[in-house]
């Protein structure tokens, strides 16, 4: 008989990325089949997944159980994956951080990130699937 009301198995909040070692958080699975191009998004073995923001470093996604997804297995670049300022930072509005830097330079407030506060408290945005990390992009506004 199995024991259906068992204890939950301990999930890491973190892990650290197989190729550089360093620590990154967990994501939703739903972040991994929205992000990993087809076939690749088709077979996820079950288990946590990790995102790997580092530039340097050529892993995504990696998992508890070793299995790793690359840059070249994802739907589209990963801003958090480069360095250059026409990188996404808002994927939900399209927002790279040239725009965002731009308008704060020409507004000396960011418009820019007051219309994602805005769109994000309304329950407008996406970012557990649209963006790479899971995660919500304001944090990553230039001040």
């Amino acid at each position: 008989m199995s024991n259906c009301c068992g204890g939950s198995k301990k999930i890491d909040k973190k892990a650290m990325c197989p190729e550089c070692q360093g620590e990154y958080k967990l994501v939703l699975l739903d972040t991994l089949l929205h992000q990993l191009a087809s076939p690749h998004n088709q077979s996820i073995k079950e288990q946590s997944f990790y995102f790997c923001s580092s530039p340097e470093c050529n892993i995504v996604y990696f998992g508890s159980a070793g299995d790793c997804y690359n840059v070249e297995q994802v739907r589209s670049p990963v801003g958090q994956k480069q360095t250059v300022a026409s990188r996404l930072i808002c994927y939900c509005f399209d927002i790279s951080v040239q725009a965002a830097s731009d308008d704060l330079n020409k507004n000396g407030a960011s418009e820019i990130k007051e219309f994602v506060k805005a769109q994000t408290q309304a329950k407008r945005c996406a970012c557990e699937i649209r963006n790479p990390s899971g995660k919500c992009c304001l944090v990553d506004f230039p001040n």
